[in-house]
């Protein structure tokens, strides 16, 4: 009778053991699940804390632009080439300072006191600008830009033979351009557009007999390279920075 009442203790104790253990196993794997949770979530919102970092509006940024146009002087096609340097205001008003020159050549006939000569005519021309830029109109794939300028320079127009070499006509002087126009820009992605310009230059000079006003307009590529920076920063560093670290914790 002893024997069965000690074998039903021993019985009852292994199985009140065996329960207690499991039910500290279960605790510690809750403990665990909820730990890992925790970590998800923390490195969840550093991600998202970090992206909208990358992505932030700025009232204030840096803007550099390469501009390319082609234009006419005196009914002669002519390439100015210009750089410009400023900033961006509130994603709307862009501003700064601008450097252009122009060099270019053509042949034609000169009228002088021994008779009709063939001779080279070469321009240079060389001056710096105060821009603005107004945002018109801002949408995903569609903007347009109202640009506006005002410089100071100066060129020389000069006429040579081409027999011997002889200048046959020498115009220097100062100028200030004054141009104005519409941008146009169609960007099918995010970080590169197509860009449409037309303006109009007004130019004033000393010298009556030359004529720098006239039409300028451009087409080429825009490169968004604050969005491409971006890009590189978010694909290329933090998104796989964070996603080694939820699969580190996947692992645990």
């Amino acid at each position: 009778m002893i024997k069965k009442i000690l074998s039903l203790f021993f019985i009852i104790l292994a199985f009140f053991c065996s329960s207690q253990t499991d039910s500290a196993f279960s605790q510690s794997d809750r403990a665990l699940k909820q730990r890992k949770q925790l970590k998800f979530d923390s490195i969840t919102q550093k991600f998202k804390k970090d992206s909208a970092h990358i992505y932030r509006f700025q009232k204030l940024r840096p803007f550099l632009g390469l501009d390319n146009r082609n234009s006419f002087i005196k009914d002669v096609p002519v390439n100015v080439r210009g750089i410009q340097f400023g900033v961006v205001i509130n994603e709307r008003h862009t501003t700064g300072v601008g450097f252009y020159g122009v060099n270019g050549n053509t042949s034609k006939n000169v009228k002088t006191k021994l008779g009709n000569e063939d001779a080279l005519t070469t321009l240079q021309l060389n001056y710096i600008t105060l821009f603005y830029q107004y945002a018109l109109i801002d949408k995903k794939h569609f903007e347009l830009d109202i640009p506006l300028e005002l410089g100071l320079g100066g060129f020389d127009v000069k006429t040579v033979s081409q027999k011997d070499g002889r200048i046959l006509q020498d115009k220097k002087g100062g100028l200030i351009p004054l141009g104005f126009g519409l941008n146009f820009v169609y960007k099918p992605l995010k970080q590169i557009g197509i860009s449409a310009m037309i303006g109009y230059r007004l130019v004033a000079e000393k010298n009556p007999t030359l004529n720098f006003n006239g039409l300028y307009y451009s087409v080429g590529l825009a490169f968004d390279i604050r969005q491409i920076i971006r890009d590189i920063r978010f694909y290329g560093f933090k998104r796989p920075k964070y996603r080694r670290a939820i699969k580190r914790l996947s692992a645990v």
